[in-house]
Formats: C-alpha cells, structure tokens, sequence
C-alpha cells in the first residue's frame, strides 16, 4: 500500500533521533518531545516507522515528523500517521486541498469537520476529513483526517492560519511550536469506502498517546 504524504508541509525544525529541541524560543530554555514513547502497540495496532525518502527526505532535513505505518494484526487494515511540526506560520498552512491536487489527487468527497471524544473528560478532538482519488494505472483512493495542536487541543478552525498561526504567546510550547496531524487511510472497495469508524476508533487509541507525550499538562 503507498500512501502519498503531504509533500507541501513546510516546517523549520531540525531534529535528532527522536528529540525534537525548539530553536525559536525567545528565551534561553529548550523544549524537548521524546516520540519514541508514544505506543507502537494500540490494543492490536502495531507500529512500523518510516523515513521519509526522496525529495521528501530533503524536506526533512529542515523538519520534525513522525512517519508512521499503523497494521492491525487481526484485520490487516493499515493506517498512516504523519506529525509535523514547526513555526506556526508555516505549519498552519498546506493542507490536503493544496498538497494533494499537485500529486494528481482529487477530492471525492465534501471536506467535512468532525469530533473525536477520544480522551474524556478533556474537550473532544476536533479534525477535518476528506476522501481523495487518483485514477490511472495506479488508482489509489485516500481518506484523510487532519488538524492542529498549539496548547493540547487537536482544532479545525476555518482558517488555520489566522486563528493559529499569528497568536504565538498562547502557545504551550516556548517559541510557538504548532503541531500538524495526518491521519490516512486508503480506501479499497465498497465495505471500506462505507466505513466511517476504523479511523475514529484508531485516533481514540492515539490521541491520548499524543497527549501524554506533547502536553502531559493538559
């Protein structure tokens, strides 16, 4: 199965291992993320992490991920989780609906919003959701959820970028760090074009995965 990842995410980070150090803080102090603990085993969901490669392995030069394929052991389904992160601005924008068109996708489905209770009694998850598909001799079909992290709430706002891209001292992290969040599933026949829960109730496992390790506060 290929997932075509976002290509257009734009983030200014350099990263080390697993050790994410933010660079932009206007005060002397670092802030560090260890990925590596975050589950690689979800009540059946096991992890396989991925470098990025080609031209996108360049992009990473200059960015922090989480490249990560998701099987589960029982049914085979398999989900891809792509975390970026970086300066606010950059990360606030590309989305699906610019990335994907240029990698020869096209959207299938109405761009819809949706909340995930995924880590009670916290406010539910918030992310956007769009079916893309690509036709040819490698037709591929591809459901889509994403959204963005400044304070440990996943939001879909309107414009992300002006609700969360210019307000930088509201931000937990030192520095304005955003966190951007792709969950991708592709879709093959009927059954699974119609299945609407597997990503809902895989992103209720991850999500509080991603909570403790970004914003054990919250």
């Amino acid at each position: 199965m290929k997932y075509a990842l976002p290509s257009a995410v734009a983030v200014v980070l350099l990263i080390g291992g697993r050790v994410f150090e933010d660079r932009w803080s206007e005060k002397s102090g670092s802030v560090k993320v260890r990925l590596d603990n975050i589950g690689r085993n979800l009540e059946g969901w096991e992890a396989h992490d991925h470098e990025l490669e080609g031209q996108q392995a360049s992009w990473a030069q200059l960015s922090g991920y989480l490249n990560r394929e998701y099987v589960h052991t029982a049914t085979g389904r398999r989900l891809a989780v792509l975390l970026v992160w970086g300066r606010p601005d950059p990360v606030s924008q590309h989305t699906p609906d610019q990335c994907y068109p240029s990698a020869g996708f096209a959207p299938v489905s109405e761009m819809t919003r949706e909340s995930i209770d995924a880590d009670t009694p916290r406010a539910a998850a918030e992310f956007f959701t769009r079916d893309y598909a690509k036709t040819g001799p490698d037709p591929s079909r591809l459901r889509i959820y994403w959204a963005w992290n400044a304070d440990g709430r996943w939001q879909a706002p309107d414009d992300p970028h002006d609700a969360l891209g210019r307000h930088r001292q509201y931000y937990t992290y030192g520095g304005g760090v955003l966190f951007k969040l792709y969950i991708i599933r592709e879709v093959t026949g009927e059954e699974e074009a119609h299945d609407t829960e597997t990503c809902k109730e895989f992103m209720r496992l991850l999500l509080p995965e991603f909570r403790k390790q970004l914003f054990p506060e919250s």
